[in-house]
């Protein structure tokens, strides 16, 4: 509650002492007009009375049915107000005597202006632990598009209006209105609700081809729960992690922040080089981890091929390395059936799978999921014990009941159609309007395609003046360990935008580099 909202719904209160030193009679003009409610704005100024010592320590306070008779308000408002202050210490209350500003309270004025400067970092930050100091020093290179622009093409968020139709609210309020009991055991498994768990591993059967038990699915909140949870289980100080070059910046901050040294391993047409991860001589050396997209490589776009994946997999069961699958939008392949996940094939315990359904189901509704190998899941179990909470209970068994009845399979359906034709008219728009002056990733896979545009301007010079156009892009050069200079390329992610803004938004870029 602001200060000087109270001040200002409070002008012209006024305080008056009468003869009787014994008592004090408060003539306070409250604001019923304010959005403040009166009980906060007869605190508020009583306090404000109080630490500025215009209300004498000892001194005995009107009756709450005095000064309710004085204000012309309900003598309920006067005791919560006195309630509150009584709690906080500005008031003490004296059985069979009354309310009276107590002793202890000093003269500090809680509406006075900080004495520290508001830039000035306080003395505790000296105590911070590594991973503290290295948080605080990590500057953010990198952020998710401010969607301000007119037409974003820097979006990673999916359409957040499509909800599924049906029974979904049906589902949902029934859920709601169970039993706490029904939901215990959600409480009792730091994995989550075993109902949903189940469909999960239903899902990731049918869809991704990965055979796994509900015992090996963690519900989680999102994908910086999983790599943070992966980091503190496998990664110590100078334990070397590998990453896709380019990837997505906050992976590749988060494990940084933990003290990790990060391997940048290149990627083509065919995903991640996989013979560039090398095999040291020294085991400290070898990395401990290893982040890849391999069903739509991020940001390029790029398949892994089956080829680097068993290769990928043989590699990791050599040097013991954890292979994090992020699996992040395999379900929009407009093109036939994404490849079988790596985690699908034989990896004897070195893959981990991270999903979502946040791509399509509303955000209050979506979740993401991982597949721990059976190895580690008692580990994963007890660091999700220690550390994490439970998504909502009611939110799991609606979703569980939703993927139940079949309804996320139309859902998908829906979306892929939906999304389709956005993308067509992405490339229909780029070809008629941008013509020889761009370039288009030959992926058919996911929510956005890389465009490589020829123009007079670098890639910093675009990005300015389409957003002064009311466009907003990102170049690929954002998502590189190293700044690879002027690479002409940007990401166009049009899962937020209609066919008609997508045509008007090419048709302002094509309108810049012409």
């Amino acid at each position: 509650m602001e200060l000087a909202a109270v001040g200002k719904a409070l002008n012209n209160n006024r305080l008056a002492t009468p003869g009787n030193k014994e008592m004090l009679q408060l003539q306070i003009s409250l604001n019923p007009s304010s959005e403040l409610d009166l009980r906060w704005q007869l605190y508020h100024r009583i306090r404000q009375l109080v630490t500025s010592k215009e209300l004498q320590p000892g001194q005995r306070m009107s009756s709450s049915r005095e000064l309710a008779d004085q204000l012309k308000v309900s003598r309920k408002t006067v005791k919560a107000a006195y309630r509150q202050l009584i709690i906080e210490g500005f008031l003490e209350s004296r059985p069979r005597s009354g309310t009276y500003v107590p002793a202890s309270v000093q003269g500090t004025n809680l509406a006075l202006k900080p004495t520290r400067s508001a830039d000035a970092l306080p003395p505790f930050v000296k105590r911070l632990s590594n991973y503290g100091n290295r948080v605080s020093a990590e500057s953010m290179s990198w952020t998710q598009g401010s969607n301000a622009a007119d037409i974003s093409f820097f979006s990673w968020q999916p359409v957040f209006n499509q909800y599924p139709p049906g029974n979904w609210q049906t589902i949902l309020l029934a859920e709601f209105n169970r039993s706490t009991a029904h939901f215990s055991e959600a409480a009792e498994h730091p994995f989550g609700l075993r109902r949903m768990r189940e469909e999960i591993a239903r899902w990731v059967l049918k869809n991704r081809e990965i055979s796994c038990e509900p015992e090996q699915v963690a519900v989680i909140a999102g994908y910086g729960q999983a790599l943070d949870l992966v980091a503190r289980i496998h990664c110590s100080s100078s334990d070397v992690v590998a990453l896709e070059d380019p990837t997505y910046p906050p992976a590749r901050e988060l494990f940084q922040t933990y003290g990790a040294s990060i391997l940048s391993v290149p990627v083509d047409l065919q995903g991640l080089q996989v013979e560039k991860l090398g095999s040291s001589r020294r085991r400290s050396a070898e990395p401990k981890v290893l982040l890849v997209t391999p069903a739509h490589q991020f940001p390029t776009g790029a398949v892994l091929t089956m080829q680097r994946r068993l290769d990928l997999l043989a590699w990791a069961q050599r040097v013991n390395c954890l292979v994090l699958e992020d699996d992040y939008d395999a379900e929009f392949n407009f093109d036939g059936q994404p490849a079988p996940a790596l985690s699908a094939l034989y990896h004897n315990g070195t893959a981990l799978y991270l999903g979502s359904f946040k791509k399509l189901l509303p955000p209050p509704f979506a979740i993401d999921f991982m597949i721990v190998p059976k190895q580690l899941v008692s580990v994963y179990a007890h660091a999700m014990r220690l550390s994490a909470g439970q998504i909502s209970a009611p939110i799991q068994s609606a979703v569980a009941t939703f993927m139940s009845q079949g309804e996320l399979d139309k859902q998908v359906r829906r979306l892929r159609t939906m999304y389709g034709k956005r993308r067509k008219a992405l490339l229909a728009a780029i070809v008629r309007h941008l013509e020889k002056k761009a370039e288009v990733a030959a992926d058919n896979v996911g929510l956005h395609v890389i465009i490589k545009i020829m123009s007079r301007y670098d890639d910093d010079e675009l990005t300015k003046c389409a957003s002064q156009v009311g466009v907003e892009l990102i170049s690929t050069r954002s998502f590189h360990a190293f700044d690879p200079g002027q690479t002409g390329e940007f990401v166009l992610a049009y899962a937020t935008l209609s066919e008609e803004e997508i045509e008007e938004g090419i048709k302002r870029l094509a309108q810049l580099i012409k």
